[in-house]
């Protein structure tokens, strides 16, 4: 499934991109997080699973949740694991990809809430006010590490 998941964004970006010479707005679109270097192994007994079933409900650890609890969930796991956290997302062949879609998009906002604070507090400016340096040690301290299980 996630294979379709990743051909199927790879070709709508391929297609968006030839069809529309012209450099989007990017502050409006949704934004996969990048794929982490794939030499790197990770504790998957330690990650955070998210499992999307057939029906289109998710689980967290194999405890069903709703959209909210799952914010609350990634935030907590982020927070006390920072870099040596790692997320699992995996579903059913027959769950919606709207939800795929959103569990991502509340990902992505959760670690750039993390992200934000993180800088505030160590830095006393805004997250796009860091220098280069700066975000890569942020970014460091609250990765995104997305594990695809197949």
């Amino acid at each position: 499934m996630k294979n379709y998941i990743s051909l199927f964004l790879l070709i709508n970006t391929l297609l968006c991109s030839c069809q529309n010479p012209l450099k989007p707005d990017t502050k409006f679109l949704p934004q996969l997080p990048q794929k982490e270097n794939s030499n790197q192994q990770y504790d998957v007994s330690k990650a955070l699973k998210i499992y999307v079933n057939k029906n289109s409900k998710l689980s967290v650890n194999e405890k069903q949740e709703s959209f909210e609890e799952l914010k609350k969930s990634i935030r907590k796991y982020i927070t006390e694991n920072k870099s040596e956290s790692a997320i699992t997302i995996s579903s059913h062949p027959a769950a919606d990809y709207e939800t795929y879609v959103t569990i991502q998009n509340i990902l992505r906002e959760e670690i750039n809430s993390l992200r934000t604070k993180y800088a505030q507090e160590k830095y006393e400016i805004p997250l796009d006010k860091l220098t280069p340096e700066q975000l890569e040690e942020v970014k460091l301290m609250f990765p995104i590490k997305i594990i695809d299980l197949e």
